[in-house]
């Protein structure tokens, strides 16, 4: 090859590495998008079929339904003005590959009604659908990991804080900030999950039903065993070890880095924290005899969880560009976005009351709405007021920076 031909050129290499990424990217969130509005008709027809409360079943819908179009919309905006940055790059694969797997949840939801209950299980089969969504559940896991090696600045072995028992964890950590390792790791974790139990179902000489009902305890356990750890634990580990990459980063970065990283690593361990509380939640529920009303608490949690993240994530990319100051949007913008969804909340408040009311009192005609009108007005209304006097001393505190304070230290080289 001729030195200086087009094929060895560093820049137009990264403009075709560049264009592929957006391409896939791109396909990526159209697929996300896709998920989300093809499920409208399905949700809506199994809202109708339920009792009272179907709400809280569409409610649910709609918040992971903002979540994955947020987590889209995000998505193209680094998808345009950050794909030359690494962390730029990471951070929309996850948020790609999150809207996918997020988005389409509902998709796999078997829901029965009764009379007086409603029972709600997630089954994911064997079609390519299913295993596209629970994919991408474990490339979104492996892109976070990805993003907090590289946010705000690549995370370095010797970086990193010495570990104070078990050494080899420390080299562990280490070799997972490689990108062939965290990557590698992920498609792993799907061809296990993938292909374990039917080479085991091979090993063991399944070839009819008589043989299939001898092994069937041990076929149920290895696909239990394979699902907790191709599903959960090795995303569990890798979300912990993420988050703690994430800490690291904000320890040892400077105030103003700290400042622009705020958000979005408050985002992630918020987000963490969550999904802790709702695995807890899960465990107590089947150990202590509680009530099955409060089990409600459990899907909240999982659906606040993806909720937190992409705010922080937001939040930090255009309130404070964290992946770029040139992402940061005018404090003007950021308010009317704070406004409208301060009215989609109230309205969304509003029809919820307006529902429990009306069935709960039997009201006529609009006092029912009326009512609840005045109710979410008297709720609202104050934590609006403290909004507005935290935005209006932001504000003046925009127009108005405190002056710099002059260094007064002892200089030791004077």
């Amino acid at each position: 090859m001729c030195e200086g031909s087009p094929i060895g050129d560093p820049q137009r290499v990264n403009r075709l590495g560049i264009l592929l990424f957006r391409t896939f990217a791109g396909v990526l969130v159209v697929a996300a998008i896709l998920h989300v509005a093809t499920l409208v008709p399905r949700v809506l027809d199994v809202a109708a079929t339920l009792p009272a409360g179907a709400w809280i079943f569409t409610g649910a819908y709609a918040a992971c339904a903002v979540t994955a179009l947020a987590a889209c919309a995000l998505a193209v905006l680094l998808l345009w003005k950050a794909s030359d940055k690494p962390d730029g790059r990471a951070l929309t694969l996850f948020l790609g590959f999150l809207a996918v797997f997020w988005g389409s949840v509902f998709r796999f939801l078997e829901v029965t009604a009764g009379p007086t209950d409603v029972s709600i299980n997630l089954n994911y089969g064997g079609q390519w659908v299913s295993q596209t969504a629970i994919a991408a559940w474990l490339l979104a896991v492996a892109a976070f990991f990805r993003f907090s090696a590289l946010f705000p600045r690549p995370l370095t072995p010797d970086r990193l804080p010495p570990p104070k028992r078990f050494r080899f964890l420390g080299r562990v950590r280490s070799a997972l900030l490689q990108p062939l390792a965290i990557w590698g790791i992920a498609l792993g974790a799907i061809l296990l999950a993938q292909f374990a139990p039917g080479l085991v179902a091979r090993v063991l000489g399944v070839n009819s039903a008589e043989r299939a009902a001898e092994v069937r305890n041990v076929l149920l356990s290895v696909n239990l065993t394979t699902i907790l750890l191709a599903y959960v634990l090795i995303p569990a580990i890798a979300i912990v070890l993420g988050v703690r990459n994430l800490h690291a980063s904000y320890r040892l970065s400077s105030p103003e880095e700290r400042r622009r990283m705020l958000w979005v690593v408050m985002g992630f361990s918020s987000a963490s924290w969550l999904i802790v509380l709702a695995v807890a939640s899960v465990v107590m529920l089947g150990a202590l005899d509680i009530p099955e009303r409060l089990a409600v608490v459990v899907p909240v949690l999982f659906v606040l969880a993806p909720l937190a993240l992409v705010l922080g994530s937001a939040l930090g990319v255009l309130y404070h560009g964290a992946i770029d100051p040139g992402l940061a949007l005018q404090r003007s913008t950021i308010y009317g976005i704070l406004a409208a969804a301060g009215i989609m909340i109230f309205a969304a408040v509003e029809n919820a009351l307006s529902a429990l009311v009306e069935r709960g009192l039997a009201l006529p005609g609009f006092l029912g709405p009326a009512l609840a009108g005045a109710i979410a007005a008297a709720v609202l209304i104050p934590v609006q007021r403290k909004l507005s006097a935290a935005i209006a001393r932001r504000a003046q505190a925009d127009k108005n920076p405190a002056p710099a304070v002059p260094d007064t230290s002892p200089n030791p080289g004077s």
